[in-house]
C-alpha cells in the first residue's frame, strides 16, 4: 500500500521514472465508468490489465481496480484522488 500526495509537476517525472524500469509495456482500460455524483465532480472507475517486460528481462502480468475522483476548475477537469488496487 502506497499513499502520497504529488504536485502536478512531480506527476510526469514520476510516471516517466516508472516507465522508464519497462522495455516493453502493454496497458489496456476495460469497464470504464463515469458518474457526476454532484456538479463539478466526476468519479471514474475502470479495470487496467497491464503486461510488459522489465528492463531486467522479466514478465510483469498485473491488473488493478482503479477508481478516480475528478473536480471541474474553470471549465477544466482534475484529477484530485485515484486509489489503484491490485488484483492479480
Amino acid at each position: 500500500n502506497i499513499a502520497a500526495t504529488y504536485p502536478g509537476k512531480e506527476v510526469s517525472p514520476r510516471v516517466m521514472g516508472a516507465r522508464a524500469r519497462y522495455s516493453e509495456i502493454l496497458i489496456r482500460f476495460h469497464d470504464l465508468d463515469i458518474r457526476f455524483p454532484e456538479k463539478d465532480a466526476a468519479r471514474v472507475s475502470f479495470i487496467v490489465y497491464a503486461e510488459g517486460v522489465q528492463v531486467s528481462g522479466e514478465a510483469v502480468r498485473e491488473i488493478f481496480d482503479v477508481v478516480c475522483r475528478l473536480e471541474k476548475i474553470d471549465n477544466n477537469w482534475f484529477f484530485n484522488h485515484i486509489e489503484a488496487v491490485l488484483v492479480q
